[in-house]
């Protein structure tokens, strides 16, 4: 999976992140943060959602708040990675690019994209963010 989110944010041309690790422990969070940056990101902000139990349990629309709020008081970036893969984020990946004007993804939705990569299938999907349209 994380090979995936670092072909989809190079993809993305996302250099400079703000991540939300939607469920991950503070230890985790900053695991993630090292493994980002020692691939070659600047992580301008990170924060994790598991002190908040409303949010995964209201996922993926509980998680529009907290995320667009989180970056929009970071630093400039690039785009914004939701971290957690458990979680669905396919339904909120648009709106969130529309509303903070960046690129967005997630784990789940840098796997699918990896993989239908993978078999060749290059048909764009509308309606899901700029991952699955640019191919």
């Amino acid at each position: 999976m994380m090979t995936s989110i670092v072909d989809a944010l190079e993809k993305l041309k996302i250099r400079k992140l703000v991540v939300f690790a939607i469920y991950y422990s503070a230890e985790l969070t900053e695991r993630l943060r090292k493994f980002l940056v020692e691939s070659g990101f600047d992580v301008v902000a990170i924060a994790t959602g598991a002190d908040r139990p409303e949010i995964i349990s209201t996922a993926p629309h509980g998680l529009y708040g907290p995320a667009k709020e989180l970056f929009m008081k970071a630093p400039p970036a690039d785009g914004l990675l939701l971290c957690g893969g458990a979680c669905s984020t396919f339904e909120i990946i648009d709106a969130l690019e529309h509303d903070i004007g960046k690129p967005v993804t997630s784990s789940g939705h840098a796997s699918l994209w990896k993989v239908l990569n993978m078999v060749n299938v290059r048909e764009q999907i509308l309606g899901y963010g700029q991952l699955l349209e640019l191919f």
